[in-house]
């Protein structure tokens, strides 16, 4: 596979208007695994805080195709809502199932969410009952964020969101940690601060000489970059990547093959009176293969300014495949100072080899 191939694996529809925040994982046997938020009909349609579930599907051509949905997760009764899957194979085999429930979420109120974890030793055939990360902290983490690390550390990128939405909306970035297979979870030493809502978002990867980077989503007009020395403990001031975004989240990876960084972001003029401070559009990648010091091979995946691309997860697959996944909307208006759209936000992917980032 030389070229780009496109596949739609969650159409919006009148009862699920919005399918979103994917993670996914390859089982023993080449099958595909995702697991999604399936937005539910109610009067906040696509937004945040609307009514939703986590679902699961399969494929088994390699992610051309996607059968039926099955559900993992619903709220509990109380709950705004369940969020952002992340699925990780441990290096024994055994599969991780994280996400969490929001408790509060109103914008411009205090934010509360608890955390959970599910295992798998049946190749996600069924999941254990629940096991807690944390219990009503102001958490927020990305959709596919689970790291481990080559010495079996498992890292948990999450933000600290004391207010969520209005002048109080000031985020910072860290990492929960577990040296026990996820069965009990520390906080790391250090956060990450940035001017106006903050750090936002954040995505680790292995970088070369024991390093870690975290790639952030800002209100600053680039990607930023902190960089830790120490498994996740702490991490250092943030910096921008000279990668120009608006206001979205990017998503870093290292490319299994050759250890080099794949960046997947939207390379978006910086534009604070647009909606989120710029378009989600183009979907674009590049590589470094200095440890993020500098970025080349830069490519378009999703080109459309009338559209939103976001959300985004990268996952590595046999046959040197990379399925890349997100969110993609047509805006309610695209015209400055723009709209998003919240009524038809389908599930999409891309799907590549390594070698097409390198060509």
């Amino acid at each position: 596979m030389s070229d780009l191939n496109y596949t739609l694996i969650a159409p919006a529809t009148h009862a699920h208007r919005r399918n979103d925040s994917a993670s996914a994982i390859e089982l023993a046997d080449g099958r595909l695994f995702i697991a999604y938020m399936e937005f539910t009909g109610s009067a906040l349609q696509g937004h945040d805080e609307a009514s939703n579930r986590i679902v699961a599907k399969e494929s088994l051509d390699g992610g051309a195709n996607w059968g039926t949905t099955r559900v993992l997760v619903e709220p509990e009764p109380g709950d705004v809502n369940v969020y952002n899957p992340s699925l990780l194979r441990l290096s024994d085999g055994e599969i991780l199932f994280s996400y969490f429930h929001y408790l509060e979420l109103e914008w411009g109120q205090p934010l509360f969410s608890s955390g959970y974890l599910c295992r798998s030793n049946d190749e996600a055939a069924s999941f254990s009952p629940p096991e807690s990360i944390w219990q009503r902290q102001p958490y927020h983490s990305s959709n596919n964020a689970l790291v481990q690390l080559p010495s079996d550390r498992i890292l948990r990128p999450v933000g600290r969101v004391p207010i969520w939405g209005g002048a109080e909306d000031n985020q910072q970035a860290g990492c929960l940690y577990s040296d026990d297979r996820g069965q009990t979870w520390q906080g790391g030493e250090s956060w990450i601060h940035l001017p106006l809502r903050g750090a936002m978002e954040g995505h680790v990867a292995p970088a070369p000489n024991d390093r870690l980077l975290m790639a952030l989503r800002t209100q600053l007009g680039s990607v930023f970059l902190s960089e830790s020395r120490d498994q996740g403990q702490t991490w250092s001031r943030a910096q921008t990547s000279g990668l120009k975004s608006g206001e979205s989240m990017p998503c870093l990876s290292a490319i299994p093959q050759t250890g080099d960084l794949l960046m997947v972001w939207n390379e978006s003029e910086y534009d604070p009176s647009f909606d989120h401070f710029g378009r989600r559009s183009p979907l674009s990648c590049a590589l470094s293969r200095d440890g993020g010091h500098s970025w080349e091979n830069h490519k378009t995946i999703e080109d459309n300014p009338a559209w939103e691309f976001t959300n985004i997860a990268c996952n590595f697959i046999k046959g040197d495949k990379v399925l890349i996944t997100y969110l993609a909307s047509p805006m309610e208006d695209p015209n400055p100072p723009g709209r998003l759209g919240r009524s038809a936000m389908s599930l999409q992917a891309a799907i590549a080899s390594v070698d097409w980032f390198y060509a």
